[in-house]
């Protein structure tokens, strides 16, 4: 009975990892109470976390096949976040972020993003 699950080929999992979601929110949610108690660095906090939760939700959707509603909800909060951030730089005398806001978020965007390019690559490949 046995012998059969031996011979065959076990196939990659390709499904939404829900860790890295939970520790980006827990963070983001550690900024905004930094941010609520006028903490220094909340600022700093919420932009990395918000850009890497971006980039993770955005290389799920190219490299996992399993479209999941949190992927795809994700994504098109943390893009409504992205232009709300570069709204309040055009047009909001920089609230909530300046131009200085706007560059370390696509920095650290572009970075982790590159990042999960090489890990999903590596783990899903094409």
């Amino acid at each position: 009975m046995n012998h059969d699950l031996l011979d065959q080929e076990l196939k990659k999992e390709k499904n939404l990892h829900l860790r890295p979601i939970i520790i980006f929110f827990a963070v983001i949610f550690i900024g905004i109470l930094f941010k609520t108690l006028h903490w220094p660095g909340s600022s700093i906090i919420i932009i990395t976390s918000t850009a890497g939760l971006l980039a993770f939700s955005v290389n799920c959707l190219i490299f996992i096949t399993d479209k999941k509603v949190l992927s795809i909800s994700i994504t098109i909060l943390g893009v409504v976040w992205t232009l709300f951030i570069i709204g309040g730089m055009l047009f909001n005398q920089g609230h909530p972020f300046n131009i200085n806001g706007l560059l370390i978020y696509l920095i650290v965007f572009a970075i982790y993003s590159i990042t999960y390019y090489f890990i999903f690559r590596k783990k899903y490949a094409l």
